[in-house]
Formats: C-alpha cells, structure tokens, sequence
C-alpha cells in the first residue's frame, strides 16, 4: 500500500528518532511504501533538495517554513504561518498526483499543516487517519499559551473542519476518546479509536551506573529523580522544582535532574543559582546517550499541571519504561494515565498540585523499590508494540485484538 505521512517532526537519523520515524520505519517492515511529506518549521530557510532519500523504503519530501526576514517580526510570522502550509500542499498535489496514495496519515495540530492536510484528505484516499496527539486549540488556550477568544475560536473552527475530513481518529487513550466525543463536531461515520503511542524498542549500548554519574557529574550515591523532554509550559516544571526545594534538607541524597531545552529552561537555572544543590540541568542531549542517562537514574518523573479539562498521555513514558525506571507522576484529574501506570506496576500518581502527596510518594519509590523489572518490559509489549500501532492505522487489526491485555481492559 502507497502511505503518506503529514508530520512538522521528523529526524531521518536512524541514531535519533521520533516517534514519527519510528511509524514510518515500521510501517515499511509491514510491507508498504511510504512518503513522508515533513512541513519543518525549525529548520532555517534555505535551498534543499525537494525529495530526499530516507531510509529504504521510505521518501522524505522537505516543505520549509517561507521567512522574510527583512518584514516586522510580527507580520513575518503572520507570513510564516498562513502561507508556509500552502507551499506544503503544492507539494502534497505532486504526491497526489504521482504516489496515488491509499492512505493517508497526519498528526495534530492540522493547524499546522492545513494545506497539505485539505488535499490529502480527498475522497480519493480512501482511508484517512488522524492521530490525535492533543487538542488544539484547547491545550494550549487552558496553558495560557493562547489568548484571545476570537482567534481561539478561529483557530478550533478549522481544526475541528479538518478533523472532519478524516475516516478514522485515533487518541491515545479512552480519556482521550471522551474528551473528543464531547468536546468536537465529529460525525458519525468517522470511527473514533484507542491507538495507544507505540515505541521500536531500541536497543543502546549500556554503561555501569557509576560510569555515567561519573561523566556527567551526578553524584554516585543520590537518588536521582529525572524530568526529561521539553521545558515549557503545561509540564508542572513550577511544582517539580517546588518539591525539590522542600526535600534539600528532609532528604539531601535526593536530586532532581531535569534533562531538555525550553523556555522555562530559565527556571531551572535560576533555581540552580539560588543554592539548591539538588537541582540539575542539562541540555542538548542526544537519544543514544539519554536512553544511558536515564538508565543512571533511578525515578522517571511524569508531571502536568492542575486545572485543566485536555486529558494528557505522556509521551516520555516509553523511555522510562524502556530503562525500567519507575514513574512518579503528578497529573490531572481529566486523564486515566495515573490509573495506567498503577494497573501496570510501573509508578504511582498523585493528582497534580498536591505538593504533600508528590513529596510522600518520592520518599515512598525511593525507599521502597517494590516495581518488578517484568513490568516494564509487559507494559511496553502490551500497551506500546508498534505492530499493532500499524496495523491499527492500517486496518489490519481489530481494536479489541490489538489491546489484548486484560491491563488495557480495564481502563479501556
């Protein structure tokens, strides 16, 4: 089958994947044959080829952000993101036209790529998948990250229109499935389905615990609480670093390890600065030495923020489970993630915001050490194979084969 996939993330670095190169990766060992159409709004603007070699099996077409930088800077990003998704669906006609594909898959926010995202949701693809990462608008508007009712308003208008051009919707969980149900237009003939987040397992070359601290400077005997991915809003950064500062003296063998780059980046490092000698950042660093670093740590921290309705899913867990760290997780009350965790033995969750609960359940999986190392690899297994991922975007499974495990059951 001829696939297109409509992503803003891709590496083509076998070394550091997405979980977009993953998908296409596998999808190519299932068989088809896949174009990848990458809207890339980090890259600088400059000439690059217009179709590039992924890896075997798979095309990667490059669609760059237009930038005038000679404009103000408000109307150059005015520029930048109404008219960069239009150059992108020249790009998608091409694919159209040349590929024919059969299915057609994109990741939220179709905001983000509403050229491309139009086209090749015709009728002349007969299967069209969304993969609903977050709800956009909504996330973002409750973050504070979005203001202004009329352009938010605008904005959920048209992501909700092409939403509708879909034959399938795919969320990550059953609290995801509910909160799309009752918050979005979505006819009925579109099947709404559990697609839970998918991980290719990869395999890194491990070094000894005291090796690693020993490199980068985390001391040998601490118990170390990681907080790894992007810094910004949404990712309860406030609390984590809240909950550090009260354990400096309760528990100095305690240390918090943030690892990623962002804007709350700021935070950390002004923390840092302020004496808390059990707060850590680093930045820049790549998949194949995280996946060392979180195997030196001993707690995976998972953590949102109170007050908001989106259910989240985060998609850090699979490294964590792929490393065997246990997860502390401070989430809200909207998501079933914390029941996930506990019904698979992987971590505990406290409701975000209790910062008492948070501190008594680090103290709790630090001391007590009571999660089996089979957890994790059944968790990813049952809940995270990226066979079924595919094959459930493809219509090769049903969904009730696909989440056999009786943990998925219960929450589904």
């Amino acid at each position: 089958m001829n696939i297109v996939l409509l992503v803003t993330k891709y590496t083509n670095d076998i070394n550091n994947p997405y979980l977009t190169d993953e998908l296409a990766c596998e999808l190519v060992r299932c068989g088809h044959r896949v174009t990848v159409l990458l809207t890339d709004w980090d890259r600088a603007h400059g000439k690059v080829p217009n179709i590039q070699s992924g890896q075997k099996g798979i095309q990667l077409v490059i669609s760059q952000p237009v930038v005038i930088s000679w404009l103000p800077k408000t109307l150059q990003l005015t520029i930048k993101w109404l008219v960069s998704p239009l150059i992108s669906a020249l790009k998608a006609r091409q694919i159209l036209r040349l590929e024919k594909p059969e299915l057609a898959i994109a990741i939220s926010p179709l905001v983000a790529i509403y050229g491309p995202s139009f086209l090749l949701t015709s009728k002349s693809i007969r299967r069209r998948f969304l993969i609903q990462f977050d709800f956009f608008p909504d996330a973002q508007a409750q973050l504070g990250m979005l203001t202004g009712a009329l352009k938010i308003r605008s904005l959920r208008a048209i992501e909700n229109y092409l939403m509708r051009r879909f034959t399938h919707i795919g969320c990550l969980s059953p609290a995801n499935i509910s909160y799309l149900s009752n918050n979005y237009k979505i006819p009925k003939n579109i099947d709404i389905v559990h697609l839970p987040l998918w991980s290719s397992c990869p395999t890194y070359l491990k070094e000894s615990k005291s090796e690693v601290r020993m490199r980068l400077g985390i001391p040998l005997k601490s118990v170390v609480f990681v907080f790894g991915g992007q810094l910004v809003a949404g990712r309860g950064i406030g609390d984590v670093l809240a909950a550090a500062r009260l354990l400096s003296i309760s528990r100095p063998d305690f240390i918090f390890l943030f690892v990623g780059n962002g804007p709350l980046s700021k935070d950390v490092e002004a923390e840092i600065q302020s004496g808390f000698s059990n707060v850590m950042l680093l930045s820049g660093v790549k998949r194949s030495e995280y996946l060392k670093l979180l195997d030196a740590c001993d707690v995976g921290i998972v953590c949102t923020v109170r007050n908001v309705t989106v259910p989240t899913f985060p998609s850090k867990t699979l490294d964590y489970l792929l490393t065997n760290l246990p997860i502390l997780a401070s989430v809200e009350a909207s998501t079933d993630y914390g029941e996930f965790i506990e019904n698979f033995g992987v971590g505990v969750s406290v409701l975000a915001g209790d910062l008492q609960s948070f501190i008594d359940s680090a103290i709790k999986i630090s001391d007590t050490h009571h999660f089996s190392v089979e957890n994790f690899a059944n968790c990813l297994s049952a809940a995270f194979n990226i066979r079924n991922a595919c094959n459930i975007i493809c219509g090769d499974i049903d969904l009730k084969t696909a989440l056999s495990s009786p943990h998925l059951r219960n929450i589904a």
